[in-house]
């Protein structure tokens, strides 16, 4: 047996485990029942939102927050402010006359998102505390539909979607195909319980948990506030789960450029250190080494074998279309979930040369960004992240 067909058969055997993983996520998400229901009780819960200079892109958010069909006499709103320097407090402030339910907490000297985030679980009354950013927009379900899951389960993580939309060109459109495969794999493997990622921009913890867990204690890292938590939460057998229902994702906006894509990506990059588990750093070989391995063994296979070797080729063509497809079938089905989503537009499915194109691109910039992480820091709201 050849060199070549050896390394191809290698290839093809992966790629088939590649496939049966993603094909599991995919049937979860596409059985997924976000239903709840209306007449179960609803606990008392808390809405943290960590702000630093969010003045442009909070006043939408806190409109949304208070327009949620949720008893007010249950609800409250906490604004931490991180050491703003835009107004945002003030923003908050003009809005608390009409709005008792509504809170500020100012975090003094040099502090972050884990901090701010900190100071909100610590000022929280309610059981339950939903985090999002302060540049997203939620539909008026969020909090009955989060709250009543949370209740009847009695999850002390949960796990729920986030939208990307908006936005005009390459860049934003790159983002969109890109984000339908992130949240395929976030919601489907949460849903098949070994959850892999979290999203920070929407997410519920039940604060007793959080205490248990010791919160961010002890974390040294200053991003991936999503990641190294649900990590806290397994590791103390805490119960996660995930709620695969549009009606409760929240949207947030592409970044507008090249510039901006690249920096925010360097930003996620950085909480890659903390998938050191089995599923985590599988996941990480899945989307970043395996279509690599993929590219080298093609280029090996073109330099030392020759076109009449039709099982190689044939070989290599299917470790390609093992690779590809299920992540193609993923981002349409990640589509159709969102389809009835809040802010979702006419909900059109992306065009399936449209999602290739965007996985070879990814070959491309993702390894790169992967690599540039490692030595490279970037700045955040003046902050060195």
């Amino acid at each position: 047996m050849s060199a070549p067909l050896v390394l191809v058969l290698i290839l093809f055997g992966i790629t088939v485990l590649h496939a049966l993983l993603i094909q599991e996520w995919r049937s979860h998400l596409e059985r997924a029942d976000g239903a709840t229901k209306t007449d179960s009780p609803l606990p008392p819960i808390s809405l943290v939102v960590p702000a630093r200079d969010a003045a442009e892109e909070l006043v939408p958010l806190l409109q949304d927050l208070n327009a949620q069909h949720y008893p007010k006499s249950g609800s409250e709103v906490i604004v931490v402010d991180d050491n703003s320097t835009d107004g945002t407090a003030g923003v908050v402030s003009s809005m608390r006359s009409n709005w008792p339910e509504l809170r500020l907490v100012q975090l003094s000297g040099a502090q972050g998102k884990k901090a701010a985030l900190t100071a909100g679980f610590d000022a929280a009354q309610g059981v339950l505390v939903l985090c999002c950013d302060a540049d997203v927009r939620c539909g008026p379900e969020r909090s009955a539909r989060v709250a009543e899951f949370a209740g009847r389960t009695q999850a002390d993580m949960l796990i729920l979607p986030v939208y990307t939309n908006g936005g005009n060109g390459f860049w934003p459109w790159l983002q969109r195909m890109e984000q339908l495969a992130l949240q395929g794999a976030t919601l489907g493997s949460g849903l098949a319980g070994t959850p892999v990622l979290a999203n920070g921009a929407n997410m519920a913890i039940r604060k007793a948990a959080f205490t248990k867990v010791g919160g961010y204690r002890g974390d040294r890292w200053a991003s991936g506030d999503d990641i190294f938590l649900l990590k806290r939460m397994r590791a103390s057998g805490m119960r996660v789960m995930t709620l695969a229902d549009p009606a409760i994702a929240v949207q947030v906006a592409p970044e507008p450029d090249a510039l901006t894509f690249f920096r925010q990506r360097l930003r996620w990059a950085g909480k890659m250190r903390a998938q050191w588990d089995v599923a985590g750093l599988f996941a990480m070989l899945a989307a970043i080494a395996l279509p690599l391995f993929l590219v080298v063994g093609t280029w090996y296979v073109v330099l030392h074998t020759s076109t009449a070797y039709l099982r190689t080729w044939t070989l290599l063509l299917a470790a390609w279309l093992c690779w590809m497809v299920p992540i193609i079938r993923l981002v349409r089905s990640t589509a159709r979930f969102f389809r009835t989503a809040p802010f979702n537009g006419d909900g059109r499915l992306p065009w399936v040369p449209g999602i290739a194109v965007a996985l070879f691109l990814f070959i491309i910039y993702a390894p790169v960004i992967a690599i540039v992480s490692i030595f490279v820091r970037p700045t955040w709201k003046g902050r060195r992240i």
